[in-house]
Order: structure tokens, then sequence, then C-alpha cells
């Protein structure tokens, strides 16, 4: 027999084995996966009602709000704020403005309302003497104070002709609960807060003792705006959570007999 050929039969069987031998490993797995919804914070206004207001209908047409008060309730498209802009104008002395604000949580995410710490619930500016057109509200120039309370007259009535109240409530499944106080409770999700606000003018003359005037006040223009703001609520920590294999380690194994 040709010995060149015979070799060259033999090598490609020898290969054969080999081949097979380099890929024959077993495998095992253990995966782990993640599932992740980021979560938002969104709120929405869906309730507002002037519980009273007490203004005069200046020009006589028999219309007051849209004339003499004006309100609009819009959201901003680029930064998804929503504004309750009120403009009264003009107002008499004993001037009041009840109001309720309903605001649904419509994020996924747990809130705090905040409406008491600077720069976030209520302030104002002015008197401002000769204006004959409105501002703009986010004008740089205006120097705003921040906090209701600091109206003249809220602290001590003596002292100026303004009286404000604000009380806030929480809503949800159970019922209402409050007066609650700035970022005191949690929001969940679908839950609803009502806030309930009282602000009038004072007429002269009403306090023994009072320091300002009419003329301190009149003709001139006051602003004031609140802004809340929702804060993701502190999410809970936990230590460890474990699982543990419910098979593991595996049952002894019996004595193998052979024959089975």
């Amino acid at each position: 027999m040709n010995k060149k050929l015979t070799f060259a039969l033999i090598v490609p069987l020898m290969l054969v084995p080999l081949a097979s031998f380099a890929y024959a490993h077993f495998y095992g797995y253990v995966a782990k996966r993640y599932a992740i919804h980021v979560g938002s914070v969104e709120v929405a206004p869906i309730y507002f009602h002037i519980d009273e207001l007490r203004m005069i209908d200046v020009d006589n047409d028999g219309v007051i709000i849209g004339d003499e008060f004006n309100y609009t309730i819009h959201q901003d498209a680029a930064t998804g704020k929503w504004y309750v802009d009120i403009v009264a104008d003009p107002i008499p002395s004993g001037f009041v403005l009840n109001t309720t604000l309903k605001i649904h949580i419509t994020g996924k995410l747990p809130v705090r309302f905040n409406f008491g710490e600077a720069p976030y619930g209520g302030s104002w500016a002015g008197p401002f003497v000769n204006w004959t057109t409105f501002p703009a509200w986010d004008d740089p120039l205006i120097k705003w104070h921040p906090g209701l309370s600091t109206l003249p007259g809220v602290s001590n009535p003596i002292e100026g002709p303004w009286s404000y109240e604000m009380r806030v409530y929480k809503e949800n499944a159970t019922g209402v609960f409050g007066p609650v106080g700035s970022t005191e409770e949690e929001y969940k999700p679908s839950n609803n807060i009502t806030i309930i606000q009282h602000l009038d003018f004072r007429q002269p003359g009403q306090i023994v003792g009072e320091t300002w005037t009419p003329k301190d006040w009149m003709c001139k223009r006051i602003l004031i705006r609140f802004e809340f703001q929702f804060i993701e609520e502190y999410p809970s920590v936990f230590s460890s959570e474990t699982w543990m294999n419910p098979n593991w380690p595996p049952s002894p194994p019996g004595i193998p007999t052979y024959p089975p």
C-alpha cells in the first residue's frame, strides 16, 4: 500500500476527536435582571372656587368678575409649572377675597407639600405709586417680601390694613384631615390637597390706635403671589432583604445499588 496515501487518511481521523474535545464543556447559569421605572413628581389643579368676593362695580356695567376682578389658571409649557394669577383693580376698603384651591397628586411618587419655607408660599410687593399698567409677574425690578405674615397689619392690626389666613387639608381615600402644616404630611399619588385662603383689606378706623391711614394705600398697587413646592418624599432605607433557596442544601443522596 502507498504509505503517503495511508498517512493522508489517518490525519483527518485524528483531528475529529480533538476538535470535539475542545468544545465539549458543561455550563451553568445564574442571571440577575432589573426592571426599573423612574417615578415622577406631578401635580395639577382640579378645582378653584371663589368662596366670597367683596368688590364694587366701578363702571356700573353689571360685571365684576372679568372686569374689576380677573383670574387665570394656566400651565407653563416649558417648565410644567401651574399658575393661578389674580388681578383685582381697583379694590375698595373692606375688600374680601376667600378662595378654595384643590390640587391633585398625579405623579407616581409620594410628595411633601412646602408652602412655608421661603421662597415658597406667599410673598408680596409694593405698594407701588402711579402704575398705569399691570407689570409682568417676573419683572426683575420688583422686590418681593417673603411671607404673607409680613403684610402690614397681619401680625399687628394697628400697623396696617391687611388680614390674611391660610389653611391646608389633606384628602385621601379615608377622608379629609387637617389643617396641616407645611411639609408635615406625606401625600400619596391620587391624594388631594385643599388650600383655603382668606385675604381682606380692612376699612380704616376699625381698630383703636391704628397707625396707618387711608392715604397710605389709596391709588397704589400691591402684588401678592403664591408659589408652592412639591418635594419628592425621602425614600425608606432597608438594611437587608434575604432570599434563601428552599431546596438548598439538597437532600443527601441514597446509597446507590447496582443494578438499580
